[in-house]
Parts: structure tokens; C-alpha cells; sequence
């Protein structure tokens, strides 16, 4: 029998057949003598064609020994209360909005529906909720405004942005397609460490305020590889922004790139610290732009646009300190946000007007340190374009054209 020792089992099984687990050998006990024991009472419940019956709600183990019943599976209450109130809701919104439920609509349940992920994961309809998160994305969506079919345009006042992120931290929105947004396409407000790339946002040309991504108190915000086709500026900042790049975008039709406007009502804007880099304009009534109003106080500084293209592009370098968007004339006002060490460098294309850089400046806080390096900017058709300056101060670098009207300062 091999040293082993022939044991009866509970069952009564004997003999030389039974498997090698139920023969105990002399000596100590093996480190796994309890994994062994488990096995010879499965065999032993097998063998006598008790395992498995259930008799009165005990189940019989070896030996006729009671074992206590396989839990049972309890109802779940909470989760059939539950339901009718997700079916009603859903049923209200199908009522609101007779499109939302049909598949394939924008917002809908099909396989074309809105996907809008969060990082720990949210049901899409909590979308339309406010939840205020560390760290959240947003990849792969398409979202589509809804034009009121009364009106010929967008109605630019008291509009919503398509997609807006308030006071939130570690932000990224790739992937996204944004369409016909009532005003602003994309914006963060009061935001830090933000990233948005590989965004399509379009809008008809003439569509007010239509900007493409607007920041707003915002910092530490990467911009790239986008393209943006709106009725307004293609990337605006205002307020407090800090800490911005923004690289490899496609622009136009639109305003351009702006910067402001700043100063409005006579508040304090600081905006520092920006780089715009790797650009194409095509078709836009304004190319890199800073703008503030008379009377703002705070500054505008350490700002670099690098290797720009324009194509066709109406005022491609304009620095208005003057701005006014309003019907009646601004009121002449002495206080203004000051710019200065602005770069702007490998800029060229066609411009569509004759003047193609224009920089206006306040009497009392005059623009300084500003550079024109490698400018080339020829009139659409091959004409030459000119400059103005008014109370600008710098310098310009290697090939200019055309000539820098900058005084040396």
C-alpha cells in the first residue's frame, strides 16, 4: 500500500482504489494537512451522494453533519423603488425634448449619444448637474447647440457657454467636437492646470460672440492642436490669466487671437506670462490682438507670438488701447492697462488691408518694450503694407516689413 496506512472515511469508501489524498502516511503532520482534510470530506460527501441536497434548508455534509444553508440572494428593495423614479424622470425629459430620446439625436440614448466621461466615472444624464471636482476630462464628444428657429442668427446676449468649467483644477477636454454654440464654445473660469487639445469648434461666421475657447482667471492652460471656425475670437483671455500657452491651432473664419478685452468698467485685469506659437489665420478680420479699455487699471506683459501665418487676414498685428464695443462713443479717461514687453516674432502671410500693423497706445501709460523681429506681412495681391505707432516704444530685429514704426525706447 505504498507505507500508507488503508483509513476508513466517514462515507465507509475503502480499499486500494481510493485516491492518493485519503491514504495518511506516518510522520508529522504536512504543512497543508487542513487543505487535505477539506479534500477528503468533498470526497467523501461525492462518494456518498450527498453533496448538493438540500433538505429543509440545511445541507447535509459528511456524516450527516448539519451545515449551515447557502445564503440566499435578498431582494433589492432600494433598487426597485429606485427604477420608477429613473423611468418617470426619463419619460419628463422625453416630454421636454421630443428629440432627446430618438437614437442618434445629439443628447439622445442611441449609440451616437454624447459621451461625456469623468475620470471616477458619472452617469451621462448627471451631465447637466453642477458637481465640483478636483480633477475631471471630458473625451470624445459631440455637442451641438440648438438654433431658436424664430430668429435668422445666434442670439449673442444672455446665452450660455456650450461647455464651461468654474473653479475647477486638473481640467482636460480632448477630442471634442463643439457646433453652433449659443455664445461661447468652450471657457474656464477661475481654473488651474487646464488642457484642452485636438478640439473642433465651429460656428457661422457671423455669429456674435461666438468664441471658440475664452479663459477667464484661468492659469497654467495649454491650448493646442485645435481648429476653430466661430463668428468671434478663435482664443480669448480676460481677467487674471497667467501662464498660458497656446500652440498649433487653425483659425478662421473668426477674430483671431485676442488678449482682453481688459480694463472694462475700470477694473484691474493682469494677464502675463503667454505664449501663442505655431498658428495659421485664415480669413480673419483681426490676427494677434491685445485690447483694453480707457480707465482699467493692471497690465498686460511678457507676451510672445511666434511663427504666426496669415492668410488674408484683416489687421494681423493690432494693440488697441482704445477699444470701445459699444454704440456711443467711450469717454475719454486717463487711467489704462499697461502693456509691455510684447515679442513678436516670425510672423508673416498677406494682409487684407493696407495697414497691417497697428498700435495704438494710451498718452499716460504708453506701450514699451515692445519687438518686431523677422516680420513679413505684404499686402493680399503683392502691394506693400505700412505700420502706426502711437506712444510705442522698442525695437526691431533682423527682416521687418513692413518698416517698424517703433520708437526706440
Amino acid at each position: 500500500n505504498s507505507g500508507g496506512v488503508r483509513a476508513a472515511c466517514a462515507c465507509g469508501a475503502r480499499g486500494r482504489g481510493r485516491p492518493v489524498f485519503l491514504r495518511r502516511r506516518r510522520g508529522p503532520r504536512p504543512p497543508h494537512a487542513r487543505r487535505l482534510r477539506r479534500r477528503r470530506r468533498r470526497h467523501c460527501q461525492r462518494h456518498a451522494g450527498l453533496r448538493g441536497r438540500v433538505d429543509g434548508g440545511v445541507r447535509l455534509g459528511g456524516a450527516g453533519r448539519a451545515r449551515r444553508a447557502r445564503r440566499q440572494g435578498l431582494p433589492d428593495l432600494a433598487g426597485a423603488a429606485r427604477r420608477p423614479l429613473q423611468d418617470e424622470a426619463q419619460s419628463a425629459d422625453c416630454r421636454d425634448d421630443r428629440g432627446a430620446c430618438e437614437p442618434g439625436r445629439v443628447g439622445g440614448e442611441g449609440p451616437d449619444e454624447v459621451a461625456v466621461h469623468l475620470r471616477r466615472g458619472r452617469p451621462v444624464r448627471e451631465r447637466r448637474r453642477h458637481h465640483r471636482r478636483r480633477r475631471a476630462g471630458v473625451v470624445g464628444a459631440l455637442l451641438q447647440a440648438q438654433e431658436d428657429p424664430g430668429t435668422t442668427s445666434l442670439v449673442a446676449t444672455s446665452q450660455p457657454a456650450a461647455l464651461h468649467f468654474e473653479e475647477c483644477r486638473g481640467v482636460s477636454v480632448q477630442g471634442v467636437t463643439l457646433q453652433n454654440g449659443p455664445q461661447f464654445h468652450l471657457s474656464f473660469t477661475r481654473c488651474v492646470d487646464v488642457k484642452a487639445s485636438f478640439l473642433r469648434l465651429v460656428a457661422p461666421a457671423d455669429s456674435p460672440n461666438t468664441d471658440g475657447i475664452h479663459l477667464n482667471d484661468s492659469s497654467r492652460v495649454q491650448i493646442t492642436d485645435n481648429l476653430i471656425s466661430t463668428g468671434d475670437d478663435c482664443v480669448s483671455m480676460v481677467g487674471n490669466c497667467s501662464d498660458v500657452r497656446v500652440r498649433d491651432i487653425s483659425c478662421g473664419p473668426g477674430h483671431g487671437i485676442s488678449i482682453g478685452s481688459l480694463g472694462k468698467n475700470r477694473t484691474t485685469d493682469r494677464v502675463e506670462n503667454v505664449r501663442v506659437d505655431t498658428c495659421l489665420l485664415t480669413n480673419t478680420t483681426n490676427g494677434v490682438r491685445i485690447k483694453s479699455w480707457q480707465g482699467g487699471m493692471g497690465s498686460a506683459r511678457d507676451l510672445r507670438f511666434e511663427s504666426i501665418v496669415m492668410k488674408n487676414v484683416s489687421n494681423p498685428i493690432i494693440i488697441d488701447q482704445y477699444y470701445c464695443d459699444q454704440p456711443t462713443p467711450c469717454a475719454n479717461q486717463t487711467e489704462a492697462v499697461e502693456v509691455r514687453k510684447v515679442e513678436f516674432v516670425d510672423v508673416r502671410g498677406t494682409s487684407a488691408t493696407a495697414r497691417a500693423i497697428k498700435i495704438a497706445c494710451s498718452d499716460t501709460a504708453p506701450c514699451t518694450e515692445l519687438e518686431l523681429r523677422n516680420v513679413n506681412l505684404t499686402v493680399v495681391g503683392g502691394g506693400a503694407a505700412t505700420a502706426s505707432c502711437y506712444r510705442a516704444s522698442g525695437k526691431a530685429a533682423g527682416v521687418v516689413a513692413p518698416a517698424s514704426c517703433l520708437a526706440k525706447g
